[in-house]
């Protein structure tokens, strides 16, 4: 519920006030669960380290294991994020898009979830049916450096067929450098390659394509 709640304060433009509500749940019942650890270090440590610890829970990192049991399930996150993003008007896009985005930072700062495919498809579709396909680039490869996703192949697939589709051989060759970044498997990356080509209608293309990288199964 406070998810929901914090999220409707941030549709209608209090971010600030949306946060309030995030961090009074973080601190009602997810930094004890998050960072349980601190018990087990007081027996050991004084109470002035204790009051830093408590000032700093990223140093308690050590204790995440414990995130998941205070976290919010996928489609409350995801319910969330559309939530910010369908509120704004043509005029306040850029900015409901910022919002929605320092939200989900903060979901991950606090740990109440985790980085996952399906929330940056989210921001990606955004922005690529708003021709931002620059920034929707830019914006992934940022969303990414926050830590490990299993799986960026729906972002990464709808990044690249809007570079692809663009025609912008600039924005295709972006896309690339993310996915060889972020991408370590070469299956993968042909698999993507392949899906964007087919999904336009190119099989001859795609063909072509694999007779040039010499890719053999």
């Amino acid at each position: 519920m406070a998810i929901k709640i914090a999220s409707v304060l941030v549709a209608k433009g209090s971010f600030e006030r949306g946060k309030e509500i995030l961090d009074s749940q973080y601190l009602m019942t997810g930094a004890d669960q998050r960072f349980g650890c601190l018990d087990a270090y007081s027996k050991s440590s004084s109470p002035c380290e204790i009051a830093k610890l408590r000032k700093n829970f990223h140093l308690m990192a050590i204790a995440s294991f414990a995130a998941r049991n205070a976290s919010v399930d996928d489609h409350q996150i995801l319910s969330a994020l559309e939530r910010i993003l369908n509120e704004s008007s043509t005029e306040a896009a850029a900015s409901q898009y910022e919002s929605a985005k320092l939200f989900f930072l903060s979901l991950l700062d606090m740990r109440f979830t985790s980085l996952k495919d399906v929330f940056l498809k989210c921001f990606m579709q955004f922005l690529v049916e708003r021709d931002e396909i620059a920034k929707a680039i830019m914006d992934l490869n940022e969303f990414l450096s926050y830590g490990k996703s299993k799986s960026t192949s729906g972002a990464m697939f709808i990044v690249l067929r809007a570079a692809y589709c663009s025609k912008d051989q600039h924005l295709i060759e972006q896309v690339k450098t993310s996915m060889e970044n972020w991408i370590k498997s070469n299956l993968q990356r042909v698999c993507l390659n392949g899906c964007v080509m087919l999904a336009e209608e190119k099989p001859i293309e795609f063909a072509e394509y694999l007779r040039v990288i010499r890719f053999v199964c």
